[in-house]
């Protein structure tokens, strides 16, 4: 039965969540090492934070759960759905 999850990087420091992502890899921990090259990855290695998750049954809940996060928490680094 394969997985789905919501994930978000939040700041340590100040408690704000700077990325909501979501991915339906095996392993979650997969889907966080393709961060290290973008900005995600680049405000990761720079910052103290930690990363939530929860896991959900349906990739349709994932996908909603996804937007309606980035559109009500606004991440600085969620671009592309912030401007929809």
């Amino acid at each position: 039965m394969q997985s789905f999850y919501v994930y978000r990087y939040v700041d340590e420091k100040t408690k704000e969540i700077v990325y909501i992502g979501k991915t339906s890899q095996l392993f979650v921990t997969d889907r966080l090492d393709q961060h290290k090259t973008d900005n995600v990855g680049i405000w990761a290695s720079t910052t103290p934070h930690y990363i939530e998750f929860v896991e959900l049954p349906r990739e349709e809940d994932m996908t909603y759960l996804e937007s309606y996060l980035i559109r009500k928490h606004k991440p600085k680094l969620n671009i592309v759905l912030m401007a929809q």
